[in-house]
């Protein structure tokens, strides 16, 4: 006769996350309690091994055992900053997608449409929740999302909407930065930051990199990319090192001004920045490097704090970072 399989307990979730008994509770019930990163990893217990924990769900009917399909949305492809996150936001519904379909989840990925009807159809699909990645919602749009499970994706923070965020970690996207560079021998460090639209992840990102740098005893001057090029006694003599904590195009202007700068490729500093289009690669020399968002682990992160929120709607929102990819090359050199 076949033995009736176990149930996991909190004691096998609490030995899968490597935490103790009373942090796999905390982390069910009051996640705002402990670091986001431990909250992350009992979550990824939970759902590796499907544990229940013994309570009464107050939302049981959207329960991730019985839930049918989750939305996804996106900016429009007409919104102005689409063609540079197209490709990114792909990537995070391929993330999502991976995790969603080892628990029997369809994904219904979406673009937000200027007409609402998308937002309109994700609420007569009747969808358990929703994943978030675009700062152009109308208010109106959020109003047809009203009370369903929502989490955010790298967005503005939607803390004061009581929503839960699962972002990249800026912080720690700037250490990386500063560990490669001074890899390289370099002495001072450029901080580029964006010319304009300026936001926390920037900041973030910038301070990451001083701190680390400061720590190895390697100067850092932080500056806009024109202020970079205005001055007049600018020398890679200085054996200096350029981290641009924007995106593609701060990445691409400061990349074009040095070579209209600088004599060859062969001329450039060691620059560290981040592409979220890849063909983009092509523009630049082996000179620069990449660092990350790493989307994929964002999906996944994102589908597994949405199927929490499913089961959990009453708990206090969360934070979820998550750190970048590992530096690499350009892999394709202009010539």
């Amino acid at each position: 006769m076949n033995a009736i399989p176990k149930s996991p307990s909190i004691h096998d979730v609490a030995r899968l996350a490597e935490v103790s008994i009373a942090t796999v509770s905390l982390a069910t019930h009051h996640p705002d309690r402990i670091a986001p990163a431990t909250v992350a990893r009992v979550r990824a217990a939970v759902h590796e091994l499907n544990y229940k924990p013994l309570r009464t769900h107050k939302n049981r009917a959207l329960s991730v055992v019985t839930l049918g399909q989750l939305g996804v949305l996106f900016p429009d492809r007409k919104h102005p900053s689409s063609p540079q996150i197209e490709q990114f936001n792909i990537m995070i519904a391929r993330g999502a997608n991976e995790r969603l379909v080892t628990k029997g989840t369809q994904l219904l990925v979406s673009q937000i449409s200027p007409s609402d009807e998308v937002p309109i159809m994700l609420s007569e699909n009747h969808v358990g929740g929703v994943i978030a990645r675009s700062s152009s919602y109308a208010p109106e749009v959020m109003s047809l999302l009203k009370g369903l499970p929502m989490v955010w994706v790298c967005g503005p923070s939607p803390g004061a909407l009581g929503m839960d965020l699962v972002q990249a970690n800026n912080f720690c996207h700037g250490t990386q930065a500063a560990n490669f560079l001074i890899s390289t021998g370099i002495r001072r460090v450029k901080v580029i930051k964006p010319e304009c639209n300026l936001t926390e992840e920037h900041h973030q990102r910038a301070l990451g990199c001083v701190l680390e740098l400061a720590k190895a005893g390697v100067s850092a001057d932080e500056l806009t990319s024109s202020s970079l090029l205005e001055e007049p006694h600018f020398s890679l003599g200085e054996s200096t090192g350029i981290y641009v904590t924007g995106n593609d195009e701060d990445l691409v202007t400061i990349y074009q001004r040095l070579e209209n700068f600088l004599p060859s490729p062969a001329d450039f500093p060691p620059m560290v920045g981040t592409l979220m289009n890849e063909d983009i690669a092509a523009l630049l020399t082996d000179r620069v490097h990449v660092l990350g968002m790493n989307p994929i682990e964002l999906g996944k992160r994102a589908a597994d704090c949405l199927m929490w929120r499913i089961d959990n709607p009453y708990e206090a929102a969360v934070t979820i970072q998550v750190p970048p990819l590992k530096i690499s090359k350009i892999p394709l050199a202009r010539t």
